[in-house]
């Protein structure tokens, strides 16, 4: 592993010549919906690496450091929950050193990450895993989230809407789960919105939606995340569709480097063959027809 001193105190470091390792110092939060939490860190090694699909590894309790102390030892930190959680680089500002993760409330580490305010810092490594790359050969691109599945979806659309065409699909449960159609369209993106209970937009699934849209002639490089059964879905559509697609994989990942095997999915190699794909490593960005949903 070749690392170098990036901070005095060695509390902030590269990692692997691409992540970083160290505190990431919480400079805003916000509540976009009811359960939803929204945090902008300063990490300057982080946010200046960024990719759109790639995640940060983050331990859910502020180490109670004020910004003006980034350079004492890092202290003790708890050991209740254990595991840091992944998030989805969900913003960044690479000018200003910043970048956002968007979460949604679901257990004990992020209620726990709920708490956290302005100043606090927290420990990070990232960014991890690979990221979405701007397609070639298609002149749009079509950006899907179901639920909080929209969190790396946001950077997709500000990176990419200098060179392609943006449609983004949002989907929820409800009006309160559809998230971020503000960030989507002030990015420049064409912006569509599915409630499976009716209560915004298309009534139904965001996948209902998309098959609305391509009987009307909607074409493009699909780039996805949500829960399994709309990815699967999603997969199903663009094959017979023949278009490709990317999905980012959501799971858990234990370790975030590879180690503990906690994010295994299984996949199908072009022989037909198949095997256990580490999504914190070889992911969590992988070719929609690559996964096997039979197996996961």
């Amino acid at each position: 592993m070749h690392a170098k001193t990036c901070r005095k105190g060695n509390i902030n470091r590269v990692m692997r010549d691409e992540a970083a390792i160290g505190l990431g110092i919480v400079k805003a939060r916000e509540e976009p919906a009811p359960g939803y939490v929204r945090l902008r860190l300063a990490f300057r090694a982080v946010a200046e690496r960024a990719r759109p699909g790639q995640f940060v590894h983050v331990y859910p309790v502020p180490l109670g450091l004020s910004a003006a102390s980034r350079d004492a030892p890092v202290p003790q930190r708890r050991l209740d929950p254990f595991l840091r959680r992944p998030f989805s680089i969900h913003d960044a500002d690479r000018s200003r050193g910043e970048f956002a993760i968007l979460f949604k409330i679901i257990g004990k580490g992020t209620r726990e990450l709920a708490e956290v305010r302005v100043g606090d810092a927290l420990d990070v490594i990232g960014p991890l895993g690979n990221g979405f790359s701007a397609p070639v050969g298609y002149d749009r691109i079509i950006l899907m989230g179901g639920g909080i599945g929209v969190a790396p979806l946001v950077l997709a659309a500000k990176d990419f809407a200098g060179s392609h065409r943006v449609v983004t699909l949002v989907g929820g449960r409800t009006a309160h789960d559809v998230l971020c159609v503000d960030d989507f369209e002030a990015a420049g993106a064409q912006v569509h919105v599915a409630t499976e209970d009716g209560s915004l937009g298309f009534a139904g699934q965001v996948t209902d939606l998309f098959e609305s849209l391509l009987s009307q002639g909607l074409r493009g490089v699909i780039l996805a995340c949500g829960p399994m059964p709309m990815m699967q879905k999603v997969a199903d559509i663009s094959q017979v569709a023949g278009l490709p697609a990317f999905f980012s994989l959501e799971d858990r990942f234990g370790c975030g480097l590879g180690a503990c095997l906690g994010c295994a999915v299984r996949v199908v190699e072009p022989d037909g063959s198949r095997r256990y794909m580490r999504v914190c490593k070889e992911g969590p960005v992988v070719e929609a027809q690559k996964v096997d949903f039979d197996g996961t």
